[in-house]
């Protein structure tokens, strides 16, 4: 009887499979400002917020004063586990998309 793939084997080419996304054109769109990204087992834990607060300028100093005793609130969004393998290829396809806008490098 043959030995099963081990799991550090690549699978056979013939359970490749497609996958076909249906329009997404009208999903909402959240915008974030806040990351942490943490692993648990072997998914990698994003948990995306946006800053509540409203923008504060320099010469502001009774709201910053108050901002600086309660401290900056966060509106948790949503949470995702994403596993190790989706993880890797998100962030190379972020980084050419990085490359590719003209932004530069990420950090500089």
């Amino acid at each position: 009887m043959p030995e099963p793939p081990s799991a550090l084997e690549p699978a056979p080419e013939e359970l490749a499979l497609a996958a076909n996304w249906p329009s997404f054109e009208g999903l909402q769109i959240l915008f974030a400002d806040q990351l942490i990204i943490s692993f648990r087992g072997d998914h990698f834990v994003l948990t995306v917020g946006q800053v509540a607060d409203p923008q504060i300028f320099p010469q502001d100093r009774p709201s910053i004063d108050k901002l600086r005793e309660r401290g900056l609130q966060i509106t948790p969004l949503f949470r995702a586990a994403i596993p190790v393998s989706q993880m890797v290829e998100f962030l190379k396809a972020a980084m050419k998309l990085v490359d590719q806008s003209g932004l530069g490098k990420v950090g500089e």
